[in-house]
């Protein structure tokens, strides 16, 4: 039988995904402003410079970001035809493929750094109390079933 969800977690839902809504896209339009490409592929370029030496897959950057499986060749076409990374057959797996970032990839991940990080300062740092940013962090994380001690 339906059980209604209590009118507390109908409104924290609502508030959460308006509040992630109107975050991602007011820090998409500020990078598009700077001429810098979307949040999703600093993402992508964050992941492959913490990776270091070792190559990921595209599997592995689907699992450590945000995007879907469907979106994630798209955005990776996109991301070598600017130079960012290069992509890789891999010679013991010829349908796999690894993915590298490039200098060019570094370079413009830092930059983006610049404006995403003046973003977090402004919203978050300029909004709320360290406090409330360690519980506003530690409420998320309880709702992620990844992040759950």
């Amino acid at each position: 039988m339906f059980k209604e969800p209590s009118k507390q977690a109908q409104k924290a839902w609502i508030s959460m995904m308006r509040a992630s809504r109107s975050l991602l896209a007011d820090i998409d339009q500020q990078l598009k402003r700077q001429g810098l490409p979307p949040l999703e592929w600093y993402d992508i370029l964050w992941e492959l410079e913490r990776a270091g030496a070792d190559t990921l897959r595209p599997q592995d950057l689907e699992q450590r970001t945000l995007l879907a499986q469907y979106q994630m060749s798209r955005v990776l076409g996109r991301m070598e035809a600017a130079g960012l990374i290069t992509l890789a057959k891999m010679e013991q797996d010829k349908r796999g493929r690894t993915v590298t970032i490039t200098a060019e990839g570094s370079r413009v991940r830092a930059t983006m750094w610049e404006c995403y990080g003046t973003f977090l300062r402004t919203r978050f740092d300029g909004a709320l109390e360290p406090a409330q940013l360690s519980s506003l962090s530690d409420l998320m994380a309880q709702l992620r079933p990844d992040d759950r001690p």
